[in-house]
């Protein structure tokens, strides 16, 4: 065991059990992956191509990989990476208890070789057929959105911050991907008859107004390829119940609801939602909880969410449902840690305040890992309530100190808020009155 997967640090389990597949029908073993391939290429590319192996190979030789680098920047900064999320959804713990759970793993036997076989396919799947949607996220791209990439075009933005990779204005702004009858029979291949088959993610665009979701999940129902753990990411500002009872034949649900607060400022970061509208399709989701079908709130800490984070904790509290979400950190021209240190105390003893307020005994919303806090979970056997983690995430965020690029993010911040202000007619400062010093001290700087 010393010799292979002797660095828990790099070790991932993605490369060997874990494909997603984007809008454009790109995919990759995950989301921040930086090599990709077609979808229909999964034999060739992922099973055995130059790229995974050498890959594969780091990875038991327990050296880093440079395509996995998003994962050990967000790993530096304190923040659950999508490998440890990852490792923790097949089962593999972080710490002294790594190489015991490794060896526990559904993917234990396959991690021992470089190269997949023919017949082993994926264990988990997140897919998204299309990127159309209505709504125009300010920390949105263009990838998971058809409005966003409309908005990109006509403001012109190529670039949505320095180090991302700039935009197509060629490129249609609807990507879908599932007309290519070779690349969607490659999916289904992928699903349909495929025992090893554990975990299937839908996101989007707006996976609830597209009819190309509603006729996979029919597609699946009609193979029998439902004795899976379905997943479906949504903005909530759809609700459909003859679409939820196909879900229903799945044989677990969970509905992944995102939103950034319930107060309009949601509203101002969620350009086109209603906090309302989606706030009475949460309560609808929620009756259809079960055993089997769950509903967790998901949201995006961030310069612009954190002054009323708290509307979204008393809410999960409220109705006893798990919240999720890292702090965002890209684009990082909206990350709270940008917030002026006065900012940045004011709100760390807000949620501090909050932390100590929260009766956990009385939760029954879903467990999870504390990665943030060790000294807690060595008090709660390793796993908080939900809500609790997301106030030591917030807590970990505000606490943090300056870095040299910050001054430039705060400008670019400034910049492209002004940008959407402008087109949609609204204005910053009438839903952040608070923060009004810190915008007036960059309104009139350049990027």
């Amino acid at each position: 065991m010393s010799k292979i997967f002797s660095n828990n640090d790099v070790t991932c389990m993605s490369p060997w059990y874990n494909i997603c597949i984007w809008s454009s029908g790109k995919a990759a073993p995950c989301d921040p992956f930086q090599d990709q391939f077609s979808v229909d290429q999964y034999d060739t590319w992922f099973q055995s191509g130059d790229i995974p192996t050498q890959v594969r190979t780091a990875m038991q030789q327990g050296n880093p990989v440079d395509s996995c680098r998003r994962c050990y920047d967000a790993e530096s900064k304190n923040i659950i990476s999508f490998r440890e999320r990852f490792n923790i959804q097949a089962g593999v713990h972080q710490g002294q208890w790594f190489n015991e759970s490794l060896e526990q793993s559904p993917a234990w036997s396959r991690m021992q070789s470089i190269n997949l076989t023919p017949k082993q396919k994926p264990m988990f799947i997140s897919v998204t057929f299309d990127n159309e949607c209505q709504s125009a996220c300010r920390m949105c791209q263009p990838q998971y959105s058809s409005t966003v990439a409309d908005l990109w075009k006509t403001l012109g933005i190529d670039q949505y911050e320095k180090t991302a990779v700039g935009f197509d204005f060629n490129a249609p702004s609807r990507q879908r991907w599932d007309l290519d009858n070779k690349k969607y029979k490659s999916l289904t291949n992928l699903v349909f008859n495929n025992p090893d088959l554990i975990y299937l993610k839908i996101g989007g665009g707006e996976p609830f107004s597209q009819q190309t979701v509603r006729q996979f999940i029919q597609d699946c129902i009609d193979n029998n390829a439902t004795n899976v753990a379905l997943y479906i990411t949504t903005n909530g500002t759809v609700y459909d119940e003859s679409f939820i009872n196909l879900l229903k034949k799945f044989k677990n649900v969970m509905i992944d609801l995102s939103i950034e607060g319930f107060h309009p400022t949601n509203d101002y970061i969620r350009i086109g939602s209603s906090y309302k509208q989606v706030r009475e399709n949460i309560l609808k989701f929620r009756e259809h909880c079960s055993p089997q079908f769950e509903v967790k709130i998901h949201t995006l800490p961030q310069l612009l969410s954190a002054e009323h984070y708290d509307t979204a904790i008393d809410f999960c509290l409220e109705y006893n449902l798990p919240l999720y979400g890292n702090p965002l950190f890209k684009p990082r021209h909206f990350m709270m840690e940008l917030l002026p240190y006065h900012h940045k105390q004011r709100l760390k003893k807000k949620f501090t305040d909050l932390y100590n307020l929260v009766d956990t005994t009385n939760l029954s919303a879903v467990q999870q890992v504390n990665f943030n806090s060790p000294e807690l979970n060595k008090k709660t056997n390793g796993t908080t309530p939900t809500i609790t983690n997301q106030l030591i995430k917030m807590i970990h965020a505000l606490d943090s100190e300056d870095q040299p690029e910050y001054e430039q993010y705060r400008k670019d911040f400034v910049h492209y808020t002004k940008l959407y202000d402008q087109h949609f007619n609204v204005n910053f400062v009438e839903y952040y009155p608070e923060l009004e010093d810190f915008y007036n001290e960059y309104s009139n700087h350049r990027i």
